[in-house]
């Protein structure tokens, strides 16, 4: 808009200039005079133009830069509390929880034992025997399912049993379970 302007202005003025010289080809002293008051409207016309689009420029400058810095704000503000809420998640879910699993017929297996294997959701497993009681204990188990699998001997044959356990943080699960003895 601003170029557009000062196109108009700068033919306007040529134009002004060519008619005055055309019409005193020999200007007086007072002629020559009009002639560069003319020349100062222009310049002065061109200068208030280039001030107010530099007025205009920087003004929407600014609102777009406070607008961008509003909306970072925003944006930084949402992040923050995002990450509060996965350190929480992320504290509350590491710390420990515990299984204490009953055997309710293990006292009926040979020689009164039993296997407890443990599998995590990655595949990651251990396994442990448990001689003379219906129950294993374990603590310090990090927060997530798990399977349970008890295998036995009952007339030097193996009975199995197993169980899905969700140990939530912080928290005991106590999981029931008998075998399959006849």
């Amino acid at each position: 808009m601003t170029a557009t302007t000062m196109t108009r202005q700068l033919q306007e003025f040529r134009v002004d200039w060519v008619a005055a010289i055309a019409a005193n080809p020999n200007p007086t002293t007072g002629q020559v005079a009009a002639l560069i008051q003319r020349a100062r409207d222009f310049v002065s016309g061109i200068q208030a133009s280039v001030l107010q689009e530099t007025k205009d420029w920087a003004a929407e400058f600014q609102s777009n830069l406070s607008q961008m810095e509003k909306d970072l704000k925003v944006q930084l503000d949402s992040l923050k509390s995002e990450v509060e809420k996965v350190t929480k998640d992320n504290t509350a879910t590491a710390k420990p929880g515990a299984i204490e699993l009953a055997v309710t017929n293990a006292d009926e297996t040979d020689g009164f034992s039993f296997n407890v294997t443990v599998r995590d959701s990655m595949g990651k497993a251990f396994t442990e025997t448990v001689v003379g009681s219906k129950g294993w204990t374990r603590i310090g188990v990090p927060a997530g399912q798990y399977n349970l699998v008890v295998l036995a001997k009952k007339n030097d044959k193996d009975v199995s049993t197993p169980t899905v356990v969700n140990v939530n943080p912080s928290e005991t699960s106590k999981p029931t379970v008998v075998l399959p003895i006849a």
